[in-house]
């Protein structure tokens, strides 16, 4: 089984570049190997093409300069929503008398794609289907969403949130009020909302699974996932430590907010030998410090893995240094060895 993150993000940049064309055949098409890809089926193939095409594509949508204030009209946001239930949506899906929820959270390159593959897969092997929600299907679909992500990458999310917000309200709302499985990844920040919807709806079986990944292993994983997709496409998106600072530190948050919850809460570490991730703990019913539970069990995880830090970050400096051009992306590398060295140097 492979890490299907890559995977994944290739499908939502390719959604971004192929919603604005319109053509429903290839819709259909991404929409099955995005059902395909959450059932482990990986068509390389496929993927290259893909691939391909976005690279190729690349400087035909240079030089565009998106609107300052970010703003999106009400007819285009009507749109946007539309497309994406139509994408999302799978017309196979059935109704549950007693639906199952899977609230799925963690920080960027915590592994959470993954969590959502073994997830699917559960449902799957039970003979149910679910809705996958994910946030990056939405952004496909933002007006001039591939023009964006070619000349902003970095600031893709920031400019496209507020719309992709409020299209998972509505979106969730659907789901719920059919009684549809589904899955929701999210940073266990605007999962809290979703979480929160679903309790109201008394028949819902929901189920919480949090990735545990310590800050550092975390922030060396975002660096290497834009490594790999600038190798794949040549041009990536590279979360800012202090956004990802910000989901690491606001799932503690989160935690007491469950705390007086009845909802059984599951914590996963990665697994880097089946990429399927590891049952670590579960409440089981029983009402648990989390916020004390996961900061034992993110220390594990920093004592699991520092001994690979300086091999990664040894990796990351040397391809960014020799090919990295944009100032941003520099600046925080910077700020990734400044975290990162003092560790290194400790365990000499």
């Amino acid at each position: 089984m492979k890490n299907i993150s890559n995977y994944a993000e290739i499908l939502s940049i390719y959604l971004a570049y192929i919603s604005k064309r319109g053509n429903e055949n290839d819709i259909t098409s991404l929409k099955k190997n995005r059902e395909n890809l959450y059932c482990g089926i990986i068509k390389e193939q496929v993927f290259n093409n893909y691939k391909s095409i976005i690279k190729n594509e690349i400087v035909n949508n240079l030089n565009y300069h998106k609107n300052c204030e970010n703003k999106i009209s009400n007819n285009s946001l009507k749109k946007m929503c539309v497309n994406s239930k139509r994408y999302l949506l799978n017309k196979n899906a059935i109704s549950q008398r007693i639906p199952t929820a899977i609230i799925i959270g963690g920080q960027q390159g915590s592994g959470k794609t993954n969590l959502v593959l073994m997830s699917n897969l559960m449902l799957t092997k039970a003979n149910e289907k679910a809705i996958i929600l994910d946030l990056d299907s939405y952004r496909g679909f933002y007006e001039n969403a591939f023009k964006i992500f070619i000349n902003y990458p970095n600031d893709y999310e920031k400019i496209t949130n507020k719309a992709v917000g409020k299209i998972m309200e509505n979106i969730t709302s659907d789901v719920l009020n059919y009684n549809y499985n589904f899955i929701f990844e999210g940073t266990f920040g605007g999962s809290i909302y979703t979480l929160n919807e679903t309790l109201k709806y008394n028949k819902y079986n929901v189920v919480v699974r949090l990735m545990c990944v310590c800050r550092e292993d975390s922030l060396l994983s975002i660096f290497e996932r834009y490594i790999n997709s600038k190798e794949s496409i040549g041009l990536g998106r590279l979360t800012k430590i202090e956004e990802h600072d910000k989901r690491y530190y606001g799932i503690l948050d989160n935690l007491k907010k469950i705390a007086k919850i009845d909802v059984n809460v599951e914590i996963y570490k990665k697994n880097n030998v089946s990429y399927l991730p590891e049952l670590l703990y579960e409440t089981k019913g029983r009402n648990i410090n989390l916020y004390d539970i996961m900061l034992k069990l993110r220390k594990n995880s920093y004592n699991e893995t520092k001994l690979t830090f300086k091999k990664r970050l040894g990796y990351i400096n040397e391809y960014l240094y020799k090919n990295e051009t944009n100032a941003d992306v520099l600046c925080e590398l910077e700020k990734l060895n400044n975290i990162i060295n003092p560790i290194i140097n400790d365990e000499l």
